[in-house]
């Protein structure tokens, strides 16, 4: 597999038009993902809308965008990645 290409929470929310929270709820599986948010999903990373949709019955969609080279980064991991690289520079 080629390099992780590492795709902030934010970065998705906004290609999205959708709030970090809503993006982060459909991650986490607190929410389900709307067939509009799965076009849009699909538009912005290329996975197919129906495993974003259903994917009790096509695949996860996480793991699919995963093994495309994409690392998807919760809040939680960007403030974690912002300290490293600030201990780093200091």
């Amino acid at each position: 597999m080629g390099r992780n290409h590492d795709i902030p929470m934010t970065r998705l929310a906004a290609v999205c038009g959708r709030t970090e929270n809503a993006i982060y709820k459909i991650y986490a599986g607190i929410n389900g993902c709307t067939t509009e948010m799965a076009v849009l999903f699909e538009a912005a990373t290329g996975v197919n809308r129906r495993q974003w949709a259903w994917p009790e019955d096509y695949g996860n969609p996480w793991d699919t965008w995963r093994r495309k080279g994409f690392r998807f980064l919760t809040m939680d991991a960007q403030a974690t990645i912002s300290a490293r690289r600030n201990a780093a520079v200091a």
